[in-house]
């Protein structure tokens, strides 16, 4: 099998755990998730030396979790959710290592990730630092706890899944990156309150019913 036809396999395969866990039917691949994956296959070879034919779930899992462990990702869990925090001395949330905790918590039936970061990361951070900022705020809600000062984003796993750039939102998706152009300079701070939050998640009803269910954890 080539590394494209493994990343459709393990699309389906974690993308049907979403749907078993979280009761909801979602039925189209997600190309997305699909590239990126295949991202991961190349650069992981616990990944790539899996073996596809007779792929467990429990494989899947004890693979991602090597990785996660071998980039010393840490992580709590707390009900459906897994929460990832960070100190202002580490770099912002990076895309490969968020959707590796999702997959991972996925096949653990967690449905929400939860990123923490201190509020003064958003004030250094700058939008085109990171790759990851438009995916968090297309997939997550967020709130600012004042007191902690630290600023918190709930991804929800099903919203991820459901969402999927088809060729009819490539006029959308255009006019996402002219905006990130005429942002990208912009603190993380200042860029999330014009960018917004939780796009993917109010555009489906069912991804949306799961997600009032969902506190944070401060």
């Amino acid at each position: 099998m080539s590394t494209l036809a493994n990343a459709e396999y393990l699309e389906s395969v974690i993308r049907s755990s979403v749907n078993t866990n979280n009761k909801i039917h979602l039925e189209i691949p997600n190309y997305f998730l699909i590239c990126e994956i295949e991202k991961l296959i190349n650069t992981y070879p616990i990944l790539k030396n899996l073996n596809f034919r007779n792929l467990t779930l429990y494989q899947l899992q004890e693979a991602l979790e090597e990785i996660i462990n071998h980039l010393q990702i840490r992580y709590s869990e707390y009900d459906e959710i897994f929460i990832h925090e960070i100190d202002d001395e580490k770099p912002f949330f990076t895309l490969a290592n968020i959707l590796l905790l999702l997959f991972y918590m996925s096949i653990k039936d967690k449905s929400h990730l939860q990123l923490t970061a201190p509020c003064k990361t958003l004030e250094r951070v700058k939008a085109y630092e990171t790759d990851s900022i438009n995916f968090i705020c297309d997939n997550a809600y967020s709130i600012q706890n004042s007191a902690s000062n630290k600023f918190h984003f709930l991804i929800s796993v099903p919203a991820v899944f459901a969402s999927n750039v088809q060729q009819s939102d490539q006029l959308d998706l255009a006019l996402k990156k002219l905006q990130f152009r005429q942002w990208q300079n912009l603190r993380l701070s200042e860029y999330i309150q014009f960018r917004k939050t939780g796009q993917n998640i109010e555009a489906n009803a069912e991804v949306k019913n799961i997600a009032r269910k969902i506190k944070f954890k401060i």
